[in-house]
């Protein structure tokens, strides 16, 4: 049991320190190249200058380009789909507590409700 906290102590500080380096990543290497028509935009640290405004000393093959793009556009994708889940998730659990609070027993209040008509018995 100790050992599996251990685990999660190093764990979750690894965790800190990766998202604390990806975060200075985005923050302080983005850079553009341009491939043809197109711009496209990352962020990774490189060794150099800068040649001009937010263009890099360095250049990547058209095919690092595209699976730079692609992999951009799954994670966002993919970040997108897991937030609107949670959201709908907790939506959906607010949506049922009030539910429940509304169909509550309220045995002192009166229940105004329709009632069927009145019906006639032969016998």
């Amino acid at each position: 049991m100790i050992l599996a906290v251990r685990y999660r102590k190093y764990l979750s500080t690894l965790l800190l320190v990766l998202f604390s380096l990806y975060y200075v990543n985005i923050t302080f290497f983005p850079h553009s190249h341009i491939v043809g028509n197109l711009v496209i935009t990352h962020s990774h640290f490189y060794r150099g200058g800068v040649t001009t405004a937010s263009h890099p000393g360095h250049t990547h093959s058209d095919s690092a380009l595209i699976t730079i793009q692609q992999l951009s556009l799954f994670l966002t994708v993919a970040a997108a789909v897991v937030f609107f889940q949670f959201a709908l998730k907790v939506s959906r659990n607010h949506y049922y507590a009030v539910l429940a609070t509304l169909r509550g027993n309220h045995s002192q209040e009166p229940i105004i409700q329709l009632r069927a008509p009145p019906a006639i018995l032969f016998a």
